[in-house]
């Protein structure tokens, strides 16, 4: 997560320099737009993936549970108290869990 938070503003700043200076230098690479207007879109495109980097979601795993007297699937947090719908009693476990024992 942070290191997102990193990237995103290491490209947003790199797109800043390419669009206010015009020009990109480093060590191995020396280029300069000024012939062109090819900066503009390079620039945007840089910002662009800064703020995608910067505003990133990170994914979360669903959890699945399985109940395993009537074998149907549930998504975890639609349960009440991990208790399968359809036997009212029964616990459910975890898929992956029931799936490395059966």
């Amino acid at each position: 997560m942070k290191i997102n938070k990193l990237l995103g503003v290491l490209f947003f700043l790199v797109g800043l320099k390419v669009i206010l200076i015009q020009d990109w230098n480093s060590n191995w690479i020396e280029y300069s737009f000024s012939d062109n207007y090819l900066y503009i879109p390079i620039g945007v495109i840089l910002i662009y993936i800064g703020f995608k980097f910067f505003n990133s979601i990170p994914q979360t795993e669903e959890k699945i549970s399985i109940c395993p007297k009537c074998q149907d699937s549930f998504e975890y947090d639609r349960l009440d108290e991990g208790k399968c719908k359809n036997c009212k009693d029964e616990k459910t476990i975890d898929i992956k869990e029931y799936y490395k024992n059966n």
